[in-house]
């Protein structure tokens, strides 16, 4: 039986050990697509607002 919860313990730490790699690895890989999805995001919103202010112009002359 006790051969037996060693045995347990060391799955448990092994999958531990696993997890924080596969954190390690995501880590990085999540702060770049946020990055890329925030310098959409800035285009986008700078488009439209150069998009509405060209227009906006054009109305008022």
């Amino acid at each position: 039986m006790r051969h037996y919860r060693v045995a347990e313990q060391e799955k448990e730490k092994r999958c531990c050990c696993s997890n924080k790699e596969i954190q390690q690895k995501l880590y990085p890989m999540f702060l770049l697509l946020v990055g890329i999805i925030a310098i959409i995001y800035e285009i986008t919103i700078f488009m439209l607002g150069y998009y509405i202010g060209k227009h906006s112009n054009d109305y008022i002359e």
